[in-house]
């Protein structure tokens, strides 16, 4: 049986430019797919020690990007998120209530 894990999940996640823009051509996506998987099979014999360095910063600068984003549309589109959160407002209720 043919194993396609990481091949197939490097095609799916360019494949989903098609469903974003569907004009984007189909040879496009291959040609992109087949291109970083080359990439990756070029770089691997430098080992992983090396890919975890040049990735790492990577994946923190998207971390960090995602908790910027995340935190901005949390005080522009649901500001009771913060309140919810507060320990002063949760307190007193909880205090009112009894098992």
């Amino acid at each position: 049986m043919l194993k396609l894990g990481g091949y197939a999940a490097v095609l799916g996640a360019f494949g989903a430019i098609s469903v974003k823009a569907p004009s984007f051509p189909q040879s496009s996506i291959a040609g992109i797919s087949m291109g970083v998987l080359a990439l990756l099979f070029a770089v691997q014999p430098l080992g992983s020690q090396y890919l975890g360095a040049v990735y790492a910063p990577i994946l923190l600068l998207w971390f960090l990007l995602q908790i910027v984003v995340g935190i901005h549309n949390i005080a522009v589109f649901a500001p009771w998120i913060g309140k919810v959160s507060l320990v002063t407002l949760i307190l007193p209720s909880v205090a009112s209530h009894s098992c």
